[in-house]
């Protein structure tokens, strides 16, 4: 999962925060305080909504095996887990130096839907080597092992208008995904597009696919290429890293389709594997 645009922060008035005493960690001393934006996301079904997580680390992470990993997880009344959102620390991990920067929170079109109602989410920092978790200071309730409820997320009743989404080409059928991050995909053997008809108002379509079996950059031969009708953008896909685009897409009636073009490099038989689409309204 790719972390959203990173923004910095100052740490004048954060050095206050980072006393970090009593605030939700159950006796172990805090390695740095979490902070989360907003506390209540509404997220219909293929829609796509930001959450903006603020860190001000304390202390090192004492026996950092691997990099340093964010997990947000997404439960029901019964906690059983639903979604994760899990992605990698961005910058690295230096006490007195805050960092702040957005996730992208999804329900992909090409998945099922989660029913309507709140879920809560929850937040926690782990080792992503030794999987060693460690204590935070938080403005919420620690639920789990060093797991920090700090927000809902909303699935409402009945979802607003939202473009439609035409898949043309080589597409195969909706399959299962690998993880509760990825839940559905839908691969494409030669060139396919996505056609974005009938946009509510000014957005843009979020998209992110992989290479399956590809863990590496394997030559100009495996690449592929996305570009989109209305602004002309390329972005390359060419591992099984996720690669994310998004593609502005105009509300106005007058307005042509937007299509989004998948183009294999030539003599390329690679599968590519869509495994997120979604609309995000611009905010007002």
């Amino acid at each position: 999962m790719r972390a959203g645009t990173r923004r910095a922060i100052g740490v004048g008035a954060l050095g206050a925060a980072v006393g970090l005493a009593g605030i939700a960690c159950r006796g172990s001393r805090p390695v740095g305080a979490l902070a989360v934006q907003p506390a209540s996301v509404n997220l219909p079904h293929a829609f796509a909504a930001p959450i903006t997580l603020r860190w001000t680390p304390a202390v090192a992470l004492d026996g950092l095996q691997g990099r340093a990993r964010v997990f947000v997880h997404v439960l029901d009344g019964g906690r059983k887990l639903l979604r994760t959102f899990d992605h990698p620390l961005p910058e690295p991990w230096a006490p007195g130096r805050a960092q702040s920067y957005d996730v992208e929170l999804y329900q992909s079109a090409i998945a099922e839907p989660l029913p309507a109602g709140a879920y809560e989410m929850t937040f926690g920092l782990y080792d992503d080597a030794g999987r060693n978790r460690w204590p935070l200071a938080v403005e919420g309730e620690e639920v789990g092992r060093r797991e920090y409820r700090l927000a809902t997320l909303v699935v409402p009743p009945a979802a607003p208008p939202s473009p439609s989404f035409q898949f043309a080409g080589g597409w195969l059928p909706v399959e299962p995904g690998s993880s509760k991050q990825v839940v559905a995909r839908r691969c494409l053997r030669g060139e396919g597009s996505i056609s974005v008809g009938g946009p509510p108002g000014q957005g843009t379509v979020r998209v992110a696919a992989s290479l399956p079996g590809s863990p590496s950059p394997s030559g100009p031969g495996a690449a592929w290429r996305v570009s989109a009708s209305s602004t002309g953008e390329v972005v390359e896909v060419s591992t099984t890293a996720l690669a994310w685009a998004g593609f502005p897409v105009s509300g106005q009636p007058a307005a042509p389709p937007s299509e989004i073009r998948f183009t294999p490099s030539p003599g390329s038989s690679q599968v590519l594997c869509l495994e997120v689409l979604a609309w995000r309204p611009t905010a007002r």
